[in-house]
């Protein structure tokens, strides 16, 4: 049972390894800087709409060029990254849930389930930058990220001054993105001074 609970901790911390190239909070970055840009400035839906597919693109060559010549790929990854899909989706699940309930009541409480005011109007970006703050939230505890945490209540608390100035909550997002960028590429300079790539590493020996 020791040896298991030992091979367990073991495999955590080599997970928590591979999440400090800087690649999550990149990429998230990325996302929310061009997503709040092109709310922002609104430059369609065409072009937000091909946010997730730089991301996974990203992704992939990010873990293929930066990380695995530095650490290696070990085979528990394939497992953790189905776990982690399996908690996101129910986490999603569970979210997408709560967000119809919440609209059910709020709509039945304006006495028409046809007026969506309250979320075309100013108060829906408190209502959408909740929903932003809870998923930056729920990726911070499945990767266990706890620095996320504090970006959730960074974003919501943009989000609280765009809809009090009564500007686009997509600046709000921008800045968010902004500051998640800076730091992924700060993890990325630390993680590259500290993982030489194996063939270097084994020269250098």
């Amino acid at each position: 049972m020791t040896e298991l609970s030992e091979f367990t901790n073991l495999e955590e911390r080599m997970s928590r390894e591979y999440d400090r190239d800087g690649m999550v909070e990149f990429l998230l970055g990325l996302a929310l800087t061009l997503g709040g840009l092109s709310l922002a400035t609104r430059a369609g839906t065409t072009f937000s709409g091909l946010v997730p597919i730089y991301v996974i693109l990203i992704a992939k060559l990010w873990k293929k060029k930066i990380t695995y010549p530095r650490l290696g790929y070990a085979e528990f990854l394939s497992k953790r990254k189905k776990e982690r899909k399996t908690r996101m989706l129910m986490f999603l699940l569970v979210l997408f849930l709560a967000v119809a309930l919440a609209m059910l009541i709020i709509m039945a409480a304006a006495g028409s389930l046809g007026d969506l005011s309250f979320i075309t109007g100013p108060s829906g970006k408190l209502f959408f930058g909740g929903l932003i703050a809870l998923m930056l939230v729920a990726l911070g505890a499945i990767r266990k990220m706890k620095h996320l945490y504090a970006f959730a209540v960074l974003s919501y608390l943009l989000i609280l001054g765009a809809y009090i100035l009564n500007v686009s909550g997509g600046w709000a997002l921008c800045i968010t993105g902004a500051l998640l960028l800076i730091v992924g590429v700060a993890r990325l300079l630390v993680f590259l001074k500290a993982n030489p790539k194996l063939e270097e590493a084994h020269g250098n020996g």
